[in-house]
């Protein structure tokens, strides 16, 4: 007997969110996850875009197991991605959070769920995030003060006073995005980018999914910290994924906007200049003797 979509069981289900994507970028993102080691995996792919993208049907006749929603309208990042969540959560053992920007060897997907299956406190991993030269870029960090990401604006959007910064707060800010530690093995993080977010489907239903009141940009944190609370959270660092990183809020004016309103939003909710749980969390970071 065959069974239906709505019951069968997968490994992996991953969830993509475009909007007006180049196509030669987002068939990266969609190859590498279906070139994985593992089989009995799903793709799902959520269009933001106002219009369907023009070439998706020809893409969809390339990779037929994609699950493709179209809505119309960009509903935000953190809520698209929770419409796959829902969609699978029940048929799924993990869950993986995929930009359309990404790309990754066979090995990655199949490391993270061994990683994973081998030990059962880990709610979310990260993993060693590249630039297409080879360069670490260091987006998984920890849980930010307001003055981690004063800094952080200021010195994009003036260079002169950014290089200055780099120079007076190297430390301060080395160890927030956790340069100072050794990343050639796992590392606890309590704020994992959201480029790549690999979940246990389990920890996801504990704690509840994306908060759609950030259309982009702090989802993640958000969650990450959440996770956190309850569960272990590293970056995995025996494997790794390109960022095609455009870093679009420094570039756009309207981007630059919506960072600066989650920016607020976050704080809001979590606390400015007084958040017990950032000190407790952020101090987890150093005590990599957990990670066996």
């Amino acid at each position: 007997i065959k069974m239906s979509e709505n019951n069968k069981q997968y490994k992996i289900v991953g969830s993509i969110v475009a909007y007006n994507s180049n196509q030669k970028t987002l068939e990266r993102a969609i190859k590498s996850f279906y070139y994985s080691k593992l089989d009995n995996i799903k793709l799902c792919l959520i269009d933001n875009s106002p219009k369907k993208l023009i070439y998706i049907d020809s893409l969809l006749l390339k990779y037929p197991g994609v699950d493709y929603i179209f809505h119309g309208k960009n509903l935000g990042y953190g809520y698209a991605n929770n419409i796959a969540i829902k969609k699978y959560q029940k048929q799924t053992k993990y869950h993986v959070v995929l930009n359309p920007d990404v790309e990754f060897d066979e090995d990655v997907l199949s490391g993270l769920y061994n990683k994973l299956e081998n030990d059962l406190n880990i709610g979310l991993a990260g993993v060693k995030i590249l630039n297409p030269d080879g360069v670490t870029q260091y987006v998984n960090k920890k849980l930010p003060k307001p003055f981690d990401v004063t800094i952080r604006l200021i010195g994009k959007k003036i260079p002169i006073i950014g290089r200055l910064i780099k120079k007076i707060f190297r430390r301060s800010r080395n160890s927030y995005k956790l340069k100072d530690l050794d990343h050639n093995k796992d590392i606890i993080c309590p704020a994992i980018s959201g480029c790549f977010m690999f979940f246990r489907s389990s920890a996801l239903k504990d704690i509840g999914l994306f908060d759609p009141r950030y259309f982009m940009y702090y989802d993640d944190v958000d969650i990450s910290r959440r996770c956190f609370a309850k569960y272990k959270v590293i970056i995995f660092n025996k494997v790794s994924v390109i960022h095609h990183w455009e870093r679009g809020s420094y570039k756009c004016f309207g981007l630059f906007l919506s960072h600066l309103n989650s920016t607020i939003k976050y704080f809001n909710k979590w606390g400015w200049f007084i958040d017990k749980q950032r000190k407790i969390l952020n101090s987890e970071v150093e005590v990599n003797k957990l990670l066996v």
